[in-house]
């Protein structure tokens, strides 16, 4: 189960608007006994991945030791993307994690994930680029590992019709979820079963053979799928010419040719379905739900700021602390990051002007906008000097808070003509919050934007932002119903 949210973690990293990367050479130590995947995105080989189950210890306890690999290779806007990820854990006969490690490696670059579970907390430690972070959260009673969900199902025994609902710790974002489980007879293939489950607004369809072994897995919203082969095929894999950027949009009856000349544009984004529970109850800023429930409306202008009337530096206003202090990838604390700060905001005192500066000063030191590299933390934005308008965005937001100015990270869409795409910008607080764009060097940010969500960027916040488009861009239609362009 894992094995597939693992899979799309790593493909939504590769969504966004700009801005040839190194796979390790070397393959992973295979265990013995494993499975092989392909996976395929839009029925095309974009990559593969095996899993590994077998008895073991741990510090000369019992357990279920668990290793998986992922490796796959597409484009992005045309530039192709390489990534490769693997983990091990040992769990006990309940499930429960007592140490995981997480590898992801992208461009050259690699980021870990340890966990060890003593006395029900759990420890953590994060490596991102040589940067590390340490932090202990309580691990919750009777949650399992993610990756364990296949485990329990079949424990439980496969019943047509059964559903059922657990916790679970899920390593990618370091915070514990409902997993949603349904189990229904395979009617295609008689004696097997379909294992329904849903995470984060995510759905996933696991086909299972009589056995309970999973035989092929399928994400909807992504049109990405699993299919159980053998090691040969699974290793004949290179490359595939599957743009993720262009099998992520959304369509709209609108040809934008500026962006920039925006400055005013309402949009109807109406969903197939219902609108997910999520958005409703986070409704956007300069949003509201249409009178049938359908649709979300969207008035967007250029927020026409007086600077005059900005807080002055620094900004301690209540309640928003949280938007001061460093976090993973946001690292406002580093030396490096505090000297660029201070570098591009010069002596200015007017907490408005200051994040103008930033902003212009991250947009001309990304000098190479591309869309090579993955998610990459203020430091690596520092050290690289190239992005896309995630790596934009976590340089500025970890050089306002540098700067005394809460700032978080804003996500939705953004058009290219008549297409819209996952974008991130920037919203700073400077006595209300104001949008601003550092991939297009905008401040304010013109009204093409389309919020869907902002937050902090930690484990959780990035996983969530990341992740919350896959709910939606399959499922709607966006009209825009009024546009004014300046000039």
């Amino acid at each position: 189960m894992k094995r597939l949210i693992l899979f799309i973690a790593a493909a939504v990293l590769l969504i966004g608007i700009s801005a040839k990367q190194a796979v390790s050479s070397a393959e992973p130590c295979f265990e013995s006994s494993k499975e092989w995947f392909n996976i395929n995105l839009k029925s095309s080989k974009v990559g593969y991945s095996f899993a590994a189950y077998e008895p073991s210890e741990y510090r000369g306890k019992a357990c279920l030791k668990f290793t998986n690999y992922m490796k796959f290779g597409l484009l992005r806007m045309g530039s192709p993307v390489q990534m490769d990820a693997e983990g091990t854990a040992f769990m006990t006969k309940e499930f429960v994690p007592l140490y995981f490690k997480l590898t992801e490696r992208q461009a050259a670059k690699e980021k870990t994930i340890e966990g060890t579970l003593v006395n029900e907390t759990l420890s953590l430690t994060i490596n991102i680029a040589g940067q590390e972070t340490r932090k202990e959260i309580a691990y919750e009673k009777n949650a399992i590992f993610a990756d364990a969900g296949d485990f329990l199902a079949k424990r439980r025994g496969l019943k047509d019709g059964e559903t059922f609902s657990v916790r679970v710790f899920n390593p990618d974002s370091l915070t514990f979820e409902n997993l949603k489980c349904a189990v229904y007879s395979d009617k295609e293939n008689k004696g097997g079963f379909l294992l329904h489950t849903e995470i984060l607004g995510v759905d996933t369809l696991h086909y299972l053979d009589k056995y309970g072994n999973t035989v092929r897995s399928t994400v909807p919203a992504l049109g990405a799928e699993m299919i159980k082969t053998d090691e040969k095929d699974a290793l004949a894999f290179k490359p595939s010419e599957i743009d993720i950027m262009k099998e992520t949009c959304v369509s709209s009856n609108a040809n934008i040719k500026n962006n920039s000349a925006v400055t005013l544009m309402e949009a109807r984004m109406t969903f197939r379905d219902a609108i997910p529970e999520r958005l409703k109850k986070n409704i956007p800023d300069g949003a509201k739900l249409s009178d049938d429930g359908r649709s979300l409306l969207f008035f967007n202008k250029i927020d026409r700021f007086k600077e005059d009337e900005a807080l002055q530096l620094p900004v301690r206003t209540k309640g928003l602390t949280h938007y001061l202090i460093p976090s993973t990838y946001e690292q406002s604390a580093d030396s490096r990051v505090i000297a660029a700060s201070v570098k591009a905001a010069g002596d200015e005192k007017n907490s408005y002007r200051a994040a103008k500066r930033i902003i212009h000063w991250v947009n001309n030191y990304l000098n190479k906008k591309n869309f090579n590299t993955g998610f990459d933390s203020a430091v690596e934005a520092l050290s690289g000097r190239q992005g896309d308008c995630k790596t934009h965005s976590v340089l500025a937001i970890a050089m306002l808070r540098a700067a005394g100015i809460p700032a978080r990270a804003s996500a939705g869409l953004f058009p290219l003509g008549s297409k819209f795409y996952y974008h991130m910008w920037v919203e700073a607080y400077v006595g209300k919050w104001v949008a601003l764009d550092p991939t297009f060097d905008e401040a304010p940010a013109d009204a093409a934007h389309i919020k869907l969500n902002d937050g902090v960027l930690d484990e959780a916040g990035r996983y969530n932002l990341m992740l919350d488009i896959l709910q939606y861009f399959d499922k709607i239609s966006l009209e825009i119903t009024k546009l004014e362009e300046k000039g």
